[in-house]
């Protein structure tokens, strides 16, 4: 798991799993700095929510504007495909790589 992810989690792995879709959450979320993609990963990774499920319940919460759609992707092979291990994996501000 990415530490951002991780660190996403930590703050939320007490929270009862029954109200983990709770939109308060996404506001601590949100409070804490998280961006709309990041609370989508969080609950998907963190939470075994379905990723469309989790990506649904956050972008109908209203919590954050829309995000665009490159930021969107980056995040996504940023914190998805995060792999310290693989020796073509590479994350900076400016590019992400990923095996292929």
């Amino acid at each position: 798991m990415h530490p951002r992810i991780k660190e996403l989690y930590e703050l939320l792995k007490d929270v009862d799993p029954a109200k983990i879709l709770n939109v308060e959450v996404l506001y601590f979320l949100k409070e804490y700095g998280a961006t709309r993609t990041e609370a989508a990963i969080v609950l998907h990774l963190g939470f075994s929510i379905d990723a469309r499920d989790a990506d649904d319940f956050v972008i109908k919460s209203k919590v954050w504007e829309s995000e665009d759609p490159n930021d969107v992707f980056y995040q996504t092979l940023k914190y998805l495909y995060y792999n310290p291990d693989d020796s073509n994996y590479e994350a900076d501000d400016d590019r992400v790589q990923v095996s292929i």
